[in-house]
């Protein structure tokens, strides 16, 4: 009881200081940090299958397109939903609508990280200092940009929607299924509807998530009924979230294009479908990933995480971090949805995991660091390790550290891009309007695409347009202007 007075004292004193100098500081820093990303998001173009995906959706509707898709390639009923959607409403407004609003796509996924992290914290500790929320939402979102294959997750519709905008449901389901299950002082069926859909929506968006989110939400539902029942209502809640996550991924399973997907993976080997092999890889993937994770970025978000947590009310959160066995669920519960977003991958494919794959493996280490972060941060803040009064100011050594070694894994990236980016948009916009004032049916030549940058993946079959007339990339972009075809002269 003792301890408890102590940390609700410290934490008042932090919240009701919260919102100084230096805290205004560390915010402005990070936002340097997060400025390149957005300004990115202003000279973004579409790749190729996001031509592919806006015609065939233009031709078919949003319904036709999901029946295709779901028959002929894959199970992800709500990105193929997403994608119909944005393109067919989009139309609506404008013709091409696609490339121009395009940057709409970016600035979109950047916001809905933002937005995921901001409720998350305030969920769980119920923080209404916005300055403190803002705060961390602005650590997480750097984090994320930084660990995380941005081009092919923020910068990519198709790609954005299945592995970007599904990372940060991720973040926001968790959130409100650790609020819903342990926190809630009433229930609130609004909120358990709200958690459901979610639950159904996120596994509908790509195979990784749906298996590393599926996970997650059974494995703590199996050890909250096992170890920790409270009551019906609470048996009941587990239940039905477990229930709605794996009917939900039966249907993505059970989809009759993934059998098609399979079959026409370039890079699948002999070694796919082996369940021992898959296993044995995917423990070896996840130790070495986590591994890789242990780095100075790392450990100054765990960090920031401690001195974060002074500043927030501990009066909901510390439910989890004070009750060691409920603690020991979640991480438990996070730890294997991890290690089975590696499994999906070496299952189906026989091979690691691509980059924007790996976003959700990494977005599920940043919720593991998070929790341990606010737990230490309680530890150390009842037994009075650091002064309360010293807290704004450490955080801003800390998170000024944090940038510039955020800098410092990006500066040579951030600077090549700088210097091609205005070539790069410049391009496209002239041979839009080439395109679009061409007569349908019409063969074009483009002079060479400059040089692929983060705002495209690298793969230049679909990505780049290029010589040959009969690649993925080239096809999309005349099936979507209506032209015979289009090419690339040769380089000098």
């Amino acid at each position: 009881m003792n301890r408890l007075i102590r940390f609700k004292k410290s934490s008042e004193i932090n919240y009701n200081n919260s919102g100084n100098f230096y805290v205004n500081c560390s915010i402005f820093f990070l936002c340097i940090v997060i400025l390149p990303y957005f300004i990115f998001a202003l000279f973004s173009v579409p790749t190729g299958d996001d031509y592919a995906f806006a015609s065939t959706s233009l031709e078919q509707g949003i319904l036709g397109f999901i029946k295709n898709r779901y028959l002929t390639w894959n199970g992800r009923y709500t990105s193929d939903f997403l994608i119909a959607f944005y393109n067919v409403v989009g139309h609506q407004i404008t013709d091409y609508f696609l490339i121009k609003f395009f940057a709409l796509v970016p600035l979109f996924l950047l916001t809905s990280y933002g937005v995921a992290n901001y409720v998350f914290i305030k969920l769980l500790t119920g923080c209404k200092n916005f300055t403190i929320n803002f705060l961390y939402t602005l650590i997480i979102l750097v984090s994320i940009l930084i660990n995380t294959d941005v081009k092919s997750t923020i910068f990519w519709l198709a790609g954005g929607i299945a592995y970007g905008f599904a990372n940060s449901l991720l973040i926001l389901s968790f959130a409100l299924i650790i609020y819903t299950v342990y926190l809630e002082k009433e229930q609130n069926l609004l909120l358990f509807g709200l958690t459901s859909f979610l639950i159904i929506f996120i596994n509908g968006l790509s195979e990784t998530i749906m298996v590393a989110f599926t996970t997650l939400v059974v494995t703590l539902s199996i050890l909250n009924i096992l170890l920790n029942p409270l009551s019906r209502k609470f048996i009941l809640k587990n239940l039905l979230y477990s229930s709605f996550a794996f009917i939900s991924a039966i249907m993505v399973v059970a989809a009759p294009g993934n059998y098609n997907r399979i079959e026409k993976v370039e890079n699948a080997t002999s070694n796919s479908g082996s369940l021992i092999f898959s296993a044995i890889q995917s423990f070896w993937s996840t130790r070495h990933y986590l591994f890789d994770l242990i780095n100075p970025l790392s450990i100054c978000l765990f960090i920031l995480i401690v001195l974060v947590s002074y500043q927030v009310p501990k009066e909901k959160i510390s439910v989890l971090i004070q009750n060691k066995k409920i603690f020991m669920m979640v991480m438990t519960s996070l730890g294997f949805a991890m290690y089975m977003s590696f499994f999906v991958i070496w299952y189906s494919l026989g091979n690691d995991s691509p980059p924007r794959s790996v976003s959700t493996s990494y977005t599920l280490f940043l919720l593991m660091t998070i929790m341990l972060g606010f737990y230490c941060g309680f530890e150390f803040q009842v037994n009075n390790l650091i002064s309360p009064q010293k807290i704004s100011k450490v955080s801003f050594i800390v998170v000024l550290i944090f940038c510039l070694t955020s800098l410092g894994f990006r500066s040579s990236l951030l600077k090549h891009d700088f210097q091609t980016i205005q070539k790069h948009h410049n391009y496209y916009q002239k041979i839009y309007s080439l395109a679009i004032n061409a007569k349908p049916g019409t063969s074009l030549t483009f002079p060479p695409e400059p040089e692929t940058k983060m705002l495209k993946p690298d793969h230049p079959f679909w990505s780049a347009l290029g010589e040959n007339e009969n690649s993925y990339a080239n096809q999309s972009f005349s099936k979507y202007f209506g032209l015979k075809s289009v090419s690339t002269s040769r380089k000098k």
